[in-house]
């Protein structure tokens, strides 16, 4: 595919704006992802004991909320190549995040609530896509691959806060409500809002589009060489670690494992996470990253096979491999659509490739649910950990084909 001309507007970034930048848009995915979705399985027993429904109708109220995603996926490209539009979209859809978590807090049936995550699900992807298009914009193509691991490093972060207070939200009585969870969630996002914008205000542009190059192919889609096995590697770790995050403090708990300790193992999933994203920024620009995809998927398999068994230190080494994996697998497939992509085609590209995660992880609950209703939670652990598994061949033979196209 032919390249397009990306021409420097004016001076690159200095460092501490593209670190300032940076540090924003990982505060843009804590909120927009670590809290608005990820909250939902850390406090699932509670909602469990408050709505009296069964844990595989949970999963499914989870997959509106991951239906709502799919839905903001596929529109977010309308606005990624318009600068101006691009960050209207990122405040209104933040905002209307905010709006959600604290309707969601007020929910007092099953319907309203998924109706309320399903809305939160939209205006989530349209915020993360969002921050992706204008933080790469402004960061140049040698700190991309540390800017995409920045970004997802917060979905650790939004993970490891939640885990604190899940044992006092599913305690019997609980300490602190899970609706009060929700509602000091919210108020984070104008905070994002106003951090983000400010960011993006002090950091100029990188460069633009030039005349020359090629626009989006969808046949790119189905090429083994370009994005066919990155595809199906991506839709599988979606229908995958979805199943994990929503049932592992339910297991855990359902295993013996006590509160604390469950959401201290929580917190260890997003803490492991966020360590690794950011490690991992610094290999994802080099050639080893053709191969790290299969050991971050090989991770998360890992993490979800521990959750089978049944001590605190079976709980904990899976929320540590699990934790590995989950954060550094979406921070590597970013960046390796972003250097599949021109600057011209990047915002599709990423948007049909988020699209199979999304796709997967629509997949997973509604899959999962009927087996968590008939054989236990402890099905959700399995069927992650298999289909973790195949998307760990599916990464490896992307990984051939690339390093074939690439020679």
């Amino acid at each position: 595919m032919a390249t397009i001309l990306e021409m420097p507007l004016v001076q690159p970034a200095a460092a501490g704006e593209r670190r300032r930048l940076m540090g924003w848009a990982l505060v843009s995915f804590a909120v927009n992802l670590g809290f608005s979705r990820f909250s939902f399985g850390a406090v699932l027993p509670a909602l469990h004991a408050e709505f009296g429904a069964s844990y595989g109708t949970l999963g499914v109220v989870n997959a509106i909320n991951l239906a709502g995603y799919l839905v903001g996926t596929l529109f977010t490209p309308l606005v990624a190549g318009d600068a101006r539009l691009c960050r209207r979209g990122f405040v209104v859809s933040t905002l209307l995040v905010g709006a959600g978590l604290a309707a969601s807090a007020g929910a007092h049936d099953i319907v309203m609530l998924g109706i309320w995550r399903g809305a939160i699900g939209i205006a989530s992807a349209f915020a993360i896509g969002t921050t992706a298009v204008l933080t790469f914009e402004r960061v140049a193509p040698e700190f991309r691959g540390r800017a995409s691991s920045a970004m997802w490093a917060g979905l650790g972060l939004g993970l490891a806060a939640a885990g604190p207070i899940a044992p006092l939200a599913n305690a019997a009585p609980p300490v602190i409500s899970w609706r009060l969870m929700w509602i000091v969630m919210a108020l984070f996002c104008p905070v994002a809002v106003i951090g983000f914008t400010r960011a993006l205000r002090r950091t100029p542009p990188h460069a633009i589009l030039g005349g020359l190059g090629s626009s989006f192919e969808l046949r790119d889609l189905v090429r083994p060489q370009r994005f066919l096995f990155l595809n199906i590697a991506y839709f599988a770790a979606g229908a995958a670690y979805i199943a994990y995050a929503t049932f592992a403090v339910a297991l855990f708990r359902m295993h013996g494992v006590p509160d604390g300790a469950a959401g201290f193992a929580w917190a260890v999933v997003g803490l492991s996470g966020t360590v690794s994203a950011l490690l991992i920024g610094r290999h994802i620009d080099s050639p080893r990253i053709r191969t790290a995809l299969a050991f971050a998927l090989a991770c998360c398999a890992l993490g979800a096979a521990f959750a089978l068994t049944t001590t605190v230190v079976a709980a904990l080494a899976s929320a540590v491999t699990f934790g590995i994996g989950s954060t550094a697998t979406p921070a590597i497939v970013t960046a390796l659509t972003r250097k599949r992509s021109s600057a011209k085609t990047y915002p599709a590209n990423f948007s049909a490739v988020t699209t199979m995660l999304a796709v997967g992880q629509f997949v997973g609950p509604v899959g999962v649910a009927p087996l968590v209703d008939r054989y236990g939670l402890s099905a959700a652990a399995a069927f992650a950990a298999i289909v973790f598994g195949a998307g760990v061949v599916f990464a490896m033979l992307d990984a051939r084909f690339a390093q074939r196209s690439a020679a």
